[in-house]
């Protein structure tokens, strides 16, 4: 059974470090209408993207957005 309720987000940055900050779904929708994500906010997999960082692996960050569900959903 799938909860119904809006869910919140996490937003990742994905060079090795742990953990992440949680937004709301107001928040996330604006972070998902930059240009060069690829995917969706609104589904599992989410929405991954790139910005230059000269400390990044390759000169690049990488991040992604996701939802949070309940376990079991």
């Amino acid at each position: 059974m799938k909860d119904e309720r809006t869910p919140a987000y996490w937003l990742r940055q994905r060079n090795g470090q742990p953990g992440g900050q949680q937004v709301n779904a107001y928040e996330a929708a604006m972070i998902a209408q930059r240009v060069g994500g690829v995917g969706d906010h609104l589904s599992q997999q989410g929405l991954v993207w790139s910005d230059r960082d000269p400390g990044g692996p390759g000169g690049f960050s990488y991040y992604t957005l996701t939802p949070v569900y309940k376990e079991g959903t």
